[in-house]
């Protein structure tokens, strides 16, 4: 889950924080749901790739 919050806040821009920050910031910079399940597509087809070449 940390790896996870890490990767989407690099992504989405608004950087690492905990569960609840992450929620927080989420809305306050008015990120939509779109952009967020985009955000994690892309993390989740890196960190497959990653696993796959370990």
């Amino acid at each position: 889950s940390k790896e996870r919050r890490d990767a989407l806040g690099r992504v989405l821009g608004i950087g690492y924080c905990n569960a609840s920050q992450f929620v927080t910031r989420l809305n306050n910079y008015g990120i939509s749901k779109e952009e967020f399940v985009e955000a994690l597509k892309k993390i989740d087809k890196e960190m497959d790739y990653g696993k796959l070449n370990d």
